[in-house]
């Protein structure tokens, strides 16, 4: 299995606009791409964290190619709810004890 792990800075007043089309994407990553789905996470200083779940890397790295047109405008619209958007880690599992639930 492989994780990316992002890191969202959200512009102050557009976390509801941000939550929502977070998970219109992430559905359609779910739907078309072939994902093992995404958790959202804030920490305390107001940072929205996700990682997301893949097959494997090749899987993630053809993702944005399997996405169907409506995607861009959502892309967009997570885009300009943001001040920046990063991937701070690709990694791939070694020992999974994490209980889904």
């Amino acid at each position: 299995m492989h994780v990316v792990i992002y890191k969202f800075e959200v512009i102050q007043g557009r976390e509801p606009q941000f939550r929502e089309v977070w998970a219109k994407l992430t559905q359609a990553f779910l739907d078309h791409a072939m994902s093992l789905g995404s958790r959202l996470h804030k920490d305390e200083n107001g940072v929205f964290m996700a990682y997301a779940q893949w097959p494997d890397e090749e899987t993630f790295l053809k993702s944005k190619d399997k996405l169907p047109l409506y995607s861009k405008r959502l892309i967009s619209q997570m885009e300009t709810s943001c001040a920046s958007i990063a991937i701070l880690h690709k990694l791939n599992v070694e020992m999974d004890l994490l209980i889904s639930g």
